[in-house]
This record gives C-alpha cells, sequence and structure tokens, in this order.
C-alpha cells in the first residue's frame, strides 16, 4: 500500500523505471579502442533521435553533463560537454569537426 508520504519516493522510482526502459530500448554502449589514443574509449549509439531525448532526459535528471548535437553540418554526432565546455566552448564534438566547421 502506498500511503500519501511516500508520494515523491514512489514518484522518483517511477520515473527512474521509466527511463531505465526508454533508455535501455533506444541507447545501446559500447567499449572501442581507439587506435589514435590507444585508450579504450565509451560509445553510445541510438536508434533515433527519440533514443538520443531519452539518454538526455536521463543525464539531466541525474545531474550529469548537458549533452549536445555537433554544430558541424554534416555530423549532428550528441556529446557530452566537459567541464571546460560550460563556459560557452563546446560546440562541435571533436577538434576536427571544430577544424572544419571554420
Amino acid at each position: 500500500m502506498i500511503r500519501s508520504g511516500d508520494l515523491p519516493e514512489t514518484g522518483r522510482f517511477l520515473l527512474a523505471s521509466v527511463l531505465n526502459a526508454k533508455v535501455a530500448a533506444h541507447a545501446h554502449l559500447a567499449v572501442l579502442w581507439n587506435p589514435r589514443s590507444k585508450r579504450f574509449e565509451r560509445s553510445v549509439t541510438y536508434d533515433s533521435l527519440l533514443g538520443f531525448a531519452w539518454d538526455a532526459f536521463a543525464r539531466a535528471c541525474a545531474g550529469g553533463a548537458p549533452v549536445r548535437i555537433c554544430a558541424r553540418p554534416g555530423c549532428a554526432r550528441p556529446f557530452q560537454v566537459s567541464a571546460a565546455s560550460r563556459r560557452g566552448l563546446g560546440t562541435y564534438c571533436s577538434t576536427a569537426c571544430r577544424v572544419a566547421a571554420s
């Protein structure tokens, strides 16, 4: 039985359940080796713009860094904005896109 005092906690639990289901259905996580940086990198791909939107909403709910879409024409890759980029930078997903756009 849910009591009226439990509603905020119940609502948070329900929101987390919905977000987990939607992100799991539309976003796919992979760890890939990057030969240029010689490091493993985390990569997220989305089935559609809806998948990206659910993931961005989940990140916002979790208080994570904002996610933006690369501004270079033809790229449109989503990327997480770093702390340094929050000063107004963070328009492009990579240095290559930034250079190509200038």
